[in-house]
């Protein structure tokens, strides 16, 4: 009898151990994406604090109206960065800070600051719809028609005015 609640006791408690740390994976997984998601959307489509705090928070540039973010996130634990701008090694960092973590385990309350998840990526277009040239100065055909009517291409614009 005594062996049973010592082993039923033992297997609870691994029981919940295991959740728990599958819940922790889970949010260590699940904020890592968010980063990457603010880093990109920021890298490719706005770079604005408030807009990535909000993509990063809802996952969307506009909040809704009320409530916290996926997973009780909210703007303030949201830190946003530019380093170089301008120059060739311009990039962002967006790190989520602060996340207070509760044990999901009942009369044992615990909580804990998860560690910081920081992304850092090279800044790309800047929501700028930009068009790289060829070393001798002429756009590239390709991507002179990934980004314009075969009218409206600076190129052809050039070869017909000469």
């Amino acid at each position: 009898m005594i062996e049973g609640a010592l082993v039923g006791f033992a297997f609870t408690l691994a029981i919940i151990f295991v959740l728990e740390f599958g819940r922790s994976m889970l949010f260590i997984g699940d904020f890592t994406e968010r980063a990457r998601a603010g880093a990109r959307h920021a890298s490719v489509v706005n770079y604005k604090a408030d807009t990535i705090k909000n993509y990063v928070t809802h996952n969307s540039a506009t909040p809704p109206t009320g409530g916290n973010g996926l997973f009780g996130l909210k703007p303030e634990m949201i830190a946003v960065a530019r380093y170089d701008e301008g120059k060739e090694t311009d990039r962002l960092t967006v790190s989520i800070n602060n996340y207070p973590l509760s044990l999901f385990v009942p009369l044992l309350p615990a909580q804990w600051t998860l560690r910081p998840f920081k992304i850092t990526i090279p800044a790309e277009s800047m929501g700028h719809n930009h068009v790289s040239t060829v070393p001798d100065g002429k756009f590239s055909g390709l991507l002179c028609s990934l980004f314009w009517e075969e009218s409206e291409c600076p190129e052809k614009q050039r070869a017909d005015s000469s």
